[in-house]
């Protein structure tokens, strides 16, 4: 069988718990792991789990420049990206229902942080006006660093501030 997965001598099947892509705790799913490899890419880091090498990263998209990989094997502890965790797809949901009330996506390309606006300030508001975005549908924003306003979380300086 050519799509089959390839087992590992040692260790079968090799059940591993995935981990979430967005806060990287555990997910609910599990990937079947067996022989395969991880091929990591050169250009961010980040690591699939393929039977055959892939032919672009997830992380950067298809439309990026054609990242080199590098072959390793799969060793215990080292984490398989899966589907989001249940805290994230709960936050998600939450969060498409404040923009659909009028709030704004935001997200800082400095820094990982990101989130949502409510519809009731003044900013969501102007963003949306702006844009002549009406609510119930997705409007977002993108904080940059020396790019007034700034982000809320790193004020543009790519360190997230601790929260109180």
């Amino acid at each position: 069988m050519s799509g089959s997965i390839p087992i590992s001598a040692k260790h079968g099947l090799r059940p591993v718990i995935t981990t979430c892509p967005r806060c990287h705790e555990k997910s609910n799913e599990i990937a079947l792991v067996g022989a395969g490899r991880v091929y990591e890419c050169d250009a961010c880091g980040h690591n699939h789990m393929a039977y055959k090498k892939p032919t672009h990263c997830d992380e950067c998209g298809p439309d990026a420049y054609r990242p080199q990989f590098i072959v390793k094997q799969y060793e215990e502890g080292m984490p398989i990206l899966g589907g989001l965790c249940p805290a994230c797809e709960k936050e998600l949901e939450e969060h498409a229902e404040v923009v659909k009330q009028g709030g704004v996506y935001w997200k800082c390309v400095d820094c990982p942080a990101e989130g949502v606006i409510r519809g009731t300030s003044d900013f969501a508001k102007a963003v949306r006006a702006t844009h002549g975005i009406a609510a119930p549908e997705p409007c977002g924003v993108r904080f940059e660093a020396g790019i007034e306003p700034l982000c809320p979380m790193c004020g543009g300086t790519g360190n997230q501030k601790k929260q109180a």
